[in-house]
């Protein structure tokens, strides 16, 4: 947003030049009169229907309109370069939005269990990649990645201010991308904590969610959390899942696609909890879409840090043309007493 206004540089020089000017003004109409006096003037070029014209109205010749737009354009001028002097400027103020400086890395399980129909009308994953791809809408300011873990952690897409890209590559995001079996919690976070050390910024974040615990991986999720809380990262953990069982989509060679129940898979609270709580992060359970939907919503909410850059000032400098046109001005007064207003004492 930009805004304008006018202000004055150097307002008492303004002041100063306006004082100065009228006193000149009145020394010289005193000197004018004590050297001239009541004494008669011969005014020129003078015609006699002038005189009589003048003469009728009641006032003296040589005391006409034209003197008093002489008058009037020399106090013009006088005011003009009192005004100038204060130096007028023209301040133009760009207000730049608020930046929120917040590296945040997405980090979704995409393990084989994220199949579960348990946050209809999507499975897991496709309910975790819609409420991130709203999440990362909010984030404007904000560099966003995306890390996937299965057995393994992989880098997916790298922290950037391009949400545009961010959001494509979360569309590919899909169920075995890692082509490793297993939930390799610490080294999804692992994953992420590494490219989140590569860059500057004044907060870093993790956004983990799983399904599952940690059975694969060289790193146990206690470790990394330990690393986090050394980097100065703050982790969410997230745990996805309906209790008492979901219903899973199996190919069967024979029957094709069949839905089946499955006891529910325990989610490993105890070690999401502790990562978070290490971390000055919060632990949540989400059950259904819903509760996804708010969960994502408060973390936005925390994780609001605005930095308020300087604003950018330009200043107009408007007193060349207010000294033009006092010189335009003070030569007409000067053209017309030489010329057609010229008088001879």
């Amino acid at each position: 947003m930009t805004t304008g206004s006018i202000a004055f540089a150097l307002p008492l020089a303004g002041i100063l030049g306006l004082v100065i000017a009228l006193a000149a003004f009145l020394v010289m109409r005193l000197i004018a009169r004590k050297k001239w006096g009541d004494a008669a003037t011969l005014d020129y070029p003078q015609t006699q229907a002038h005189a009589e014209l003048l003469e009728n109205s009641g006032r003296p010749a040589g005391q006409d309109n034209s003197e008093i737009i002489l008058k009037i354009s020399r106090m013009a001028a006088l005011a003009l370069i009192a005004i100038a002097l204060a130096r007028p400027q023209k301040v133009t103020i760009e207000e730049i939005e608020p930046v929120l400086g917040v590296d945040i890395m997405l980090t979704l399980d995409t393990s084989a269990s994220m199949q579960a129909l348990d946050f209809q009308p999507f499975n897991r994953l496709q309910a975790a990649k819609k409420i991130a791809t709203e999440f990362i809408d909010k984030r404007k300011g904000d560099r966003v990645g995306i890390v996937i873990f299965g057995g393994t952690g992989l880098l997916s897409c790298p922290p950037t201010l391009d949400h545009h890209a961010v959001k494509e590559f979360m569309e590919q995001v899909e169920i075995g991308m890692t082509q490793t079996e297993g939930t390799a919690i610490g080294s999804g976070l692992m994953t992420a904590l590494a490219h989140l050390k590569k860059v500057p910024s004044l907060s870093k974040v993790v956004v983990l969610l799983t399904d599952g615990r940690s059975n694969a991986g060289s790193v146990d999720p206690v470790t990394a959390a330990k690393t986090a809380q050394a980097l100065g990262v703050k982790v969410y953990t997230i745990g996805a899942g309906k209790r008492g069982g979901s219903i899973y989509p199996v190919q069967d060679p024979i029957f094709g696609l069949r839905y089946i129940h499955r006891p529910e898979e325990e989610i490993d609270e105890d070690a999401l909890t502790k990562i978070a709580t290490a971390t000055g992060g919060r632990y949540y359970r989400a059950t259904d879409l819903g509760e996804l939907k708010a969960i994502f919503e408060e973390i936005d909410r925390l994780e609001k840090t605005e930095i308020q850059p300087p604003r950018r000032v330009q200043f107009e400098e408007l007193y060349p043309p207010l000294l033009l046109a006092a010189l335009f001005f003070l030569g007409t007064e000067i053209f017309l007493r030489a010329t057609l207003l010229f008088r001879i004492p």
